[in-house]
């Protein structure tokens, strides 16, 4: 099925939006993207009016999350994990290089210098996912090492009692806190 396309007018500006339907959902969604702009996930039998009222309804917080995307630019480009890549670990950049090992079973990460090291066996040839498996468990296991002591400082400087955390492949929300203090997570 095609997407339909849509416009709302709101006070001096004009909302654009597509609608994307599906059988199986229930309710009408709003997600506002750099590249895709503004998108309605809606029931199949949800009306054209019914969908301009909500965009109308939340209109100051989709113009606010575009006048963003205007304001800051796209987002980062998507990683393709392949050699000379550029990646940021405390305040610095390293280049990724992908080696062959002869020691190891399972891909692997390391910081060498200026470089993020992933040493892949030497009878697997290089991969992409075999790589991003490689990096994304580094990046975790940094995350599981420094974030709890990071929480610790900052919680102390607050004075309540640290939070648990938890280190999770988050797909929207990047952190949490509860108000009594029960729990965070951040998305790594």
């Amino acid at each position: 099925m095609t997407p339909e396309q849509r416009h709302v007018p709101f006070g001096r500006s004009v909302i654009d939006y597509r609608i994307e339907r599906s059988v199986r959902r229930r309710t009408v969604t709003i997600a506002v993207d750099s590249g895709a702009g503004v998108v309605l996930k809606a029931p199949t039998g949800a009306s054209m009016h019914r969908l301009d009222h909500v965009v109308k309804t939340k209109a100051p917080w989709i113009l606010q999350r575009l006048m963003e995307f205007r304001e800051f630019g796209p987002g980062p480009t998507p990683k393709e994990f392949v050699a000379g890549e550029s990646y940021s670990y405390l305040g610095r950049n390293y280049r990724l290089k992908i080696e062959k090992s002869s020691d190891s079973v399972k891909p692997f990460a390391s910081l060498h210098g200026a470089f993020l090291a992933v040493a892949l066996p030497r009878r697997v040839p290089p991969r992409d996912a075999l790589v991003r498996l490689a990096v994304v468990s580094w990046y975790r296991k940094q995350a599981h090492r420094r974030l709890p002591e990071r929480v610790a400082l900052y919680a102390g400087r607050a004075g309540l009692h640290q939070p648990p955390v938890l280190v999770r492949a988050q797909e929207k929300r990047w952190g949490a806190a509860i108000a009594r203090g029960s729990s965070a997570s951040t998305g790594a």
